[in-house]
């Protein structure tokens, strides 16, 4: 049996292939810490697009490198944003009616038809995190950058977002202290990295004005988890199906 290492576990290749036995990392990151919603300019007023509510958006990350930090030299964690998952808002349609407005990163076995211009099928979405020590420049430390981003809202005007998404790393806590026990993303406000088919200026946040959306680390294969090791139980029958298991009869 493998002794469990962090994740700083030397890895190679494009997807943590890793070497000597080892391996790298798998982390998901939800939006636990609030809502997560994307605003534009429509002519001179500023818009809801979307609003996605706490726990509805979901990020599979790989980490590929992740260097010791430094106070003389500036690190970066690099790695990929290999599937999103955003799903269950409410939304406005051209119509003005209320519609459901998943989102598809046009990755994965289920792709949507995209429209000119979406971008699907461009492979994962590429994560650097700046190490947040003084060996980076105040205003360099901490910095997250997700690039090659493409999203398609079918159900929003065929709504398509490309570019780069910027935030800032937010280191974990003792597990008592919000926003992200294990550490994450604080997403920024304004994204100009960000081009709309719709709208112009994007700016993020949790669905109150002025107030950033984070994403965090809630899962990893070999770092985030609690104090307590959890406790696992059979699936119980509570729907009293004749075949009782993970799909509905």
């Amino acid at each position: 049996m493998m002794t469990l290492r962090n994740r700083r576990q030397k890895t190679v290749g494009a997807f943590g292939e890793v070497e000597k036995g080892g391996f790298g990392t798998s982390l998901l990151a939800v939006n636990t810490a609030g809502p997560l919603r994307l605003l534009a300019k429509l002519g001179t007023a500023t818009e809801d697009l979307f609003e996605y509510p706490a726990g509805y958006a979901f990020f599979g990350l790989k980490l590929d490198k992740n260097s010791v930090t430094s106070t003389t030299k500036c690190e970066t964690a690099t790695g990929y944003v290999t599937f999103v998952d955003i799903q269950d808002a409410t939304t406005l349609n051209e119509k003005g009616d209320k519609v459901s407005s998943p989102a598809y990163s046009g990755e994965g076995p289920f792709k949507p038809t995209l429209p000119t211009g979406a971008r699907g099928g461009l492979g994962p979405w590429l994560l650097k995190i700046n190490s947040d020590n003084t060996g980076c420049s105040e205003a360099e430390r901490g910095k997250v950058t997700i690039s090659n981003v493409s999203l398609y809202f079918p159900t929003l005007s065929g709504l398509v977002a490309t570019g780069q998404f910027v935030g800032k790393y937010v280191q974990p806590t003792d597990g008592t202290v919000a926003p992200c026990p294990a550490g994450g993303v604080e997403l920024a406000i304004s994204q100009p990295g960000i081009n709309l088919t719709l709208g112009t200026t994007p700016e993020l946040d949790n669905g109150t004005t002025g107030k950033n959306a984070f994403i965090c680390f809630v899962s990893s294969n070999n770092y985030v988890f609690p104090k307590t090791a959890p406790t696992w139980a059979p699936f119980s029958d509570f729907t009293k199906s004749e075949k009782p298991g993970i799909w509905k009869d």
